[in-house]
């Protein structure tokens, strides 16, 4: 996706025999890779690995990045001493560092999610929201991490819930109705381009098997337990 950016093609998937236009991934990650495809060259070998090698080097720059948005949001949580250990703990995790150099979105996605959690964090113990800067640039990384990665929608859905819970009916609107307008183009891209992969597999028995069908209401209920079951 970022060869087909870089060559102006688009969100196109290029690899395929006969290219489409892609509607699975979301644009943000591709975007940021699509500068590093266009200085590394389109042809060859030794092109292809210096793409992916500059690509790495990308992704690890976003995760020192990801790694100062932690401290930053610790730090304002817990005072100098507890940011430290925390940053320091999340930042020599293995997982954490298996991820750290891959080409995956997965570090992206990490660093415009901290960044929105401690803007966010920051925004909401100012009043109101209208002159409310890190509230404004909170819902804006909100938006950035959808665009890295879907799952970004959990944190909108969270801290609007949490604005309902406090009675904090205007900033939850605020939150959500922005969070929407800044997701309207790309629903709109999609859904001229035939509409999201994403969502036509939501009901699928079996997305790798699409020839199982379609989830009946009681697979659909399953589902939601199971995923509540893992994501708690």
């Amino acid at each position: 996706l970022a060869r087909s950016l870089a060559s102006g093609q688009g969100m196109t998937l290029i690899n395929l025999p006969a290219p489409e236009t892609a509607t699975k991934f979301p644009p943000g990650f591709p975007l940021l890779l699509a500068p590093v495809a266009a200085l590394s060259g389109s042809s060859g070998v030794d092109a292809g690995l210096r793409g992916v090698f500059a690509m790495k080097c990308l992704v690890m720059l976003i995760f020192a990045g990801s790694a100062a948005a932690l401290y930053l949001y610790a730090r304002d949580l817990t005072g100098e001493t507890k940011a430290v250990a925390v940053s320091l703990l999340a930042v020599t995790g293995p997982f954490t560092v298996s991820y750290a150099c891959q080409v995956m979105s997965e570090i992206p996605y990490l660093m415009w999610s901290l960044l929105a959690l401690g803007l966010v964090e920051r925004g909401l113990r100012r009043p109101g929201w209208r002159q409310n800067y890190y509230l404004w640039a909170g819902v804006g990384a909100m938006i950035l991490s959808c665009y890295t990665r879907s799952i970004g929608v959990a944190l909108v859905g969270a801290a609007t819930i949490c604005l309902l819970a406090r009675r904090d009916w205007s900033r939850a609107l605020f939150i959500s109705v922005t969070f929407l307008a800044g997701m309207v183009p790309w629903a709109i891209r999609n859904a001229l381009a035939g509409g999201s992969t994403y969502s036509q597999q939501l009901f699928l028995a079996d997305p790798y098997q699409p020839g199982q069908g379609q989830l009946d209401l009681a697979g659909i209920l399953t589902r939601v337990g199971e995923n509540i079951g893992q994501y708690g």
